[in-house]
């Protein structure tokens, strides 16, 4: 039994990579899942590991935009009465290489603004 079971996992980025394995996982493990995306289409891929999963709520939510969030996080606590984790992913693009030739780890909570 896994110590996540009924967990409820909101994961930004839901539709990409990152995001579409770790709402698998998670939803493998006994959580809730509630992925948020930007994109529609993107979070059409997860209809292929929860299409009839009532574990997984699927919201499209621009998270640049505060009453999007705002929205989001009531949909879901209406849904699953609470939230225990965040799984931040909106955005993730991995190494990107800036003009001028240096390296730097992109991160939306450390990105560097200038």
């Amino acid at each position: 039994m896994s110590e996540f079971k009924d967990a409820v996992f909101v994961v930004t980025g839901g539709g990409g990579f990152f995001g579409y394995t770790a709402c698998s996982i998670f939803l493998q493990l006994g959580c809730k899942v509630a992925a948020l995306d930007v994109s529609c289409e993107a979070l059409d891929r997860l209809n292929d590991i929860g299409a009839n999963d009532d574990n997984l709520m699927k919201i499209m939510v621009d998270v640049t935009d505060e009453d999007s969030v705002v929205g989001a996080i009531d949909d879901i606590v209406k849904k699953f009465r609470r939230i225990d984790y965040l799984w931040n992913n909106a955005g993730y693009q991995g190494q990107v290489r800036e003009q001028g030739g240096s390296e730097r780890a992109m991160s939306g909570a450390n990105s560097e603004k200038g």
